[in-house]
């Protein structure tokens, strides 16, 4: 007998997050990934939100989180990340005495983002 409350054979049902939780780790393991969990998707969410809009209140949002702090754990930013702030800044701010901002990360002789082309 089946349990009442699934319906028709064939139906759409919303998932559990325990039924969630065992396919994506069966997904996980068949794609042959390492040291990757469902939860590491919820840090490239918030990461990628916050280069999108730039606005952390929304992550905290989108994440149910009742601080910024917990936040700011999810949301990461990169070398270039900074760069790109800086750049757009010197550009709205500093006009004629802007100067380009360095694409060299302090410790490496090695660009951090490819150059605008003109």
């Amino acid at each position: 007998m089946r349990h009442p409350g699934l319906g028709a054979r064939g139906s759409r049902r919303p998932l559990t997050y325990r039924q969630l939780e065992a396919t994506s780790q069966r997904t996980i393991k068949t794609a042959g990934l390492v040291n990757f969990t469902f939860h590491d998707l919820r840090h490239t969410c918030a990461t990628r939100l916050l280069r999108t809009t730039g606005n952390l209140n929304l992550v905290k949002r989108l994440l149910r989180h009742q601080s910024v702090q917990t936040t700011m754990k999810y949301a990461h930013s990169l070398h270039g990340d900074v760069l790109d702030g800086m750049q757009a800044m010197a550009d709205a701010y500093g006009a004629a005495e802007a100067h380009e901002v360095p694409t060299k990360g302090p410790h490496s002789g090695v660009s951090q983002r490819p150059k605008a082309q003109a």
